[in-house]
């Protein structure tokens, strides 16, 4: 589930998903995550403040469950109406439950939206978050979605993307990746 919402002082993004897996009846996947974020824009100029929350489970990972917020500056680089490029700078903090890990992390992002034509968009989005309590540990957040408008009425689209976390910091025997590929179809409202 995506949610956008955007006007001349504020933009909002609320995204979730599950992600579920078996293989020879054995269970590979479960996991999933609800994110909120909230830019505050300034009328006639690129830069904005940004504050957001990330709550993520993997049934897989040392930390099973964790909680994060962030805040900062952003700078529109580039806006136009079918072409976007933000970067964001900022603090973040990430507690890791079951792993009893607390970090202080910086965060430097960029986002991208291109409106390729009327059936086609494309966004990315890539975040670095170095931990500053944990020198030399950092992790980076990253994904990939194209939609193709299917139909208009109602609005159908066939979404594909990828979203790949890094974490360095992992005990032996975890992956440092975490890759997921998906493919959907979306109703727009």
């Amino acid at each position: 589930l995506s949610l956008r919402y955007e006007d001349d002082e504020r933009r909002w993004r609320i995204d979730s998903a599950y992600f579920y897996s078996r293989s020879d009846s054995e269970q590979t996947k479960s996991n999933g995550f609800i994110s909120a974020e909230r830019d505050w824009l300034f009328s006639e100029s690129p830069w904005f403040a940004f504050a957001g929350a990330r709550g993520d489970y993997d049934a897989f990972r040392s930390w099973e469950y964790r909680i994060q917020g962030k805040g900062g500056v952003g700078y529109e680089f580039i806006k136009t109406k079918d072409f976007g490029l933000r970067g964001r700078v900022g603090p973040s903090i990430t507690q890791e439950f079951k792993a009893n890990r607390f970090l202080v992390e910086a965060l430097v992002g960029v986002d991208l939206a291109w409106k390729i034509n009327d059936k086609l968009s494309l966004e990315a989005h890539n975040t670095i978050y170095p931990a500053l309590n944990q020198l030399g540990s950092y992790r980076n957040v990253s994904s990939l979605g194209w939609k193709w408008m299917l139909a208009e009425d109602p609005a159908l689209s066939l979404n594909l993307g990828v979203d790949n976390e890094y974490q360095t910091d992992v005990p032996a025997g975890n992956r440092h990746n975490d890759l997921k590929y998906f493919g959907t179809v979306g109703l727009d409202f």
